[in-house]
């Protein structure tokens, strides 16, 4: 026997609410979810679909090109950064890793966020980019993985992070950005000196 739920006279946006809490409680792909409620007119998922639209791509549960399956990971930084944030990351994977066959992986959009969030003022779009599309992406997924096992870095977003900054700086005599370490303590200060204030 198997639990069953019946409903009459519901229109289609009311049963995509439906069917969105009742995933939660079933291991439903992120990207079924995210349509669901796209469907069911929830705002945040509706501000997130008109930017990844907008840069030529499209929420599915496909790794081709054009396709962005991560969509936990873009759903993560919208609600910690806003909007802002997603738009300036997408941009940037876009140029960079736009026309890989086996598409991006959520680590490198978190991975953006962390570098965007140390460096967001001092580092350069182009080279960013250059480099970034110079780089074997999946060996930088792989160097993530190792630094996050040797840092016990909780979340993978830090890691990789980190597998970028190296890459910017790599071959730089001048205008490299500072120290990781060093961004990281002026952040902790920043926000400390934020929630003080508030």
């Amino acid at each position: 026997r198997v639990p069953c739920h019946v409903y009459r006279n519901l229109t289609p946006a009311e049963e995509a609410e439906i069917f969105h809490m009742q995933t939660q409680r079933k291991a439903i792909m992120p990207v079924d979810r995210f349509r669901a409620r796209l469907f069911a007119g929830d705002e945040q998922a509706a501000s997130i679909n008109r930017i990844v639209q907008k840069h030529g791509l499209q929420v599915m549960q496909n790794t081709r090109i054009g396709c962005l399956a991560a969509i936990s990971a873009v759903e993560r930084i919208y609600e910690q950064r806003g909007a802002q944030r997603i738009d300036d990351i997408l941009s940037i994977a876009v140029d960079a890793w736009g026309d890989r066959e086996d598409g991006i992986p959520g680590s490198a959009y978190l991975g953006l966020d962390s570098f965007l969030n140390r460096y967001g003022e001092l580092y350069d779009r182009k080279r960013l980019v250059r480099v970034l599309r110079a780089s074997d992406l999946s060996k930088m997924t792989a160097d993530a993985g190792v630094l996050r096992s040797a840092f016990r870095d909780p979340g993978v977003g830090g890691s990789y992070g980190r597998v970028i900054y190296g890459v910017y700086n790599r071959g730089l005599s001048s205008g490299r950005l500072p120290e990781w370490e060093s961004r990281q303590a002026v952040g902790n200060r920043t926000r400390k000196k934020e929630q003080a204030e508030s």
